[in-house]
């Protein structure tokens, strides 16, 4: 590996192979660097003109929790967990993930969509990502597969995300445009300019956009609650002020600045940057730990913490309940 770590799959490492396509599917680079994928783009799509492709609500609610609109969604879940479910701590979720939303949607810059005013053809529109390749990197897929197989092979199949839902997601002046030139949005995209006609587009945002989570469009958005939100703010500035100073602070700014400022720092927090082209993030460096030489640490450098006295003291078994 260490001479051919270019070759991928390698042949008779088929576990090997598919830790390192797993690893670059999950994104794990983008937190952690590595050396074998210091010029990769990043994983995650670029958010710098979000508010021109979605909404607010949909976008809180695809950042609480990503894998009630899309169950097969590489996009990590930071909220709802077992660390952060109990009723206070969901308070204080809800308004984390409000604060990050109003904080993408202030600092978003316009794109212009595109000017494309043909009604679309649902049917043919069907027919085109069908004939066109699409489901070659796309999958239109519903419900879980449940004889997925986890190969190399599969991972290759899925370049892009699964299309569903997409009518609850996207509008369709952006995703006209997407369609017509893809790197008019997003530069660093895989996604190919298909050079598509105005019909054309037209004709598969049409059939794209008729598929609604409508399950996913009747959850609710809470309202800010300024208190909470207060106190996430205070929490950074605690960090750099005296007490009285951060009091004095929070009492001087708009309810809007405060939003601005906690979203703006939950996002350096949760390192949601390392995978995401964010305003204000551009220098940052990854969010997590150089993983270069992780394998040659001594064990005496892995810290086992609450396990211990539950699992081997081996590098395989720290790694393996790490990750």
């Amino acid at each position: 590996y260490k001479c051919h770590s270019g070759n991928m799959p390698l042949k008779e490492a088929e576990t090997l192979s598919l830790g390192l396509s797993v690893f670059e599917k999950a994104g794990c680079y983008a937190c952690h660097q590595v050396d074998r994928w210091n010029d990769s783009p990043k994983p995650g799509p670029s958010l710098y003109h979000l508010a021109s492709k979605t909404n607010k609500d949909w976008t809180y609610k695809w950042i609480l929790e990503p894998r009630s609109f899309r169950h097969n969604t590489w996009m990590p879940h930071f909220f709802k967990k077992g660390n952060n479910s109990a009723p206070e701590d969901l308070k204080q979720t809800e308004q984390e993930v409000l604060a990050i939303t109003e904080y993408l949607f202030s600092t978003a810059t316009p794109y212009k969509t595109a000017d494309v005013d043909y009604a679309g053809d649902q049917e043919k529109g069907r027919v085109l990502v069908n004939s066109l390749g699409c489901m070659g990197c796309h999958q239109i897929q519903p419900e879980p597969d449940p004889i997925y197989d986890p190969s190399v092979d599969a991972i290759r199949t899925e370049q892009g995300p699964n299309l569903i839902g997409l009518g609850s997601k996207v509008n369709r002046q952006w995703l006209l445009g997407w369609l017509k030139n893809p790197y008019s949005y997003h530069p660093d995209t895989k996604m190919p300019n298909l050079r598509l006609s105005d019909q054309e587009a037209a004709d598969i945002a049409a059939y794209l956009l008729a598929d609604k989570n409508k399950m996913f469009d009747q959850l609710a958005v809470p309202t800010v609650n300024e208190s909470i939100v207060d106190q996430i703010s205070a929490d950074f500035l605690s960090q750099l002020l005296r007490q009285d100073q951060v009091d004095q602070r929070l009492e001087d700014m708009e309810i809007s600045e405060k939003l601005n400022y906690a979203g703006e720092k939950l996002i350096g927090n949760y390192g949601c940057y390392s995978c995401h082209n964010i305003a204000g993030f551009e220098d940052k460096k990854p969010i997590g730990t150089s993983l270069n030489i992780e394998g040659s640490k001594l064990i005496s450098k892995l810290d086992f913490a609450f396990w211990h006295d539950e699992i081997p003291h081996t590098k395989w078994d720290w790694f393996y309940n790490k990750i």
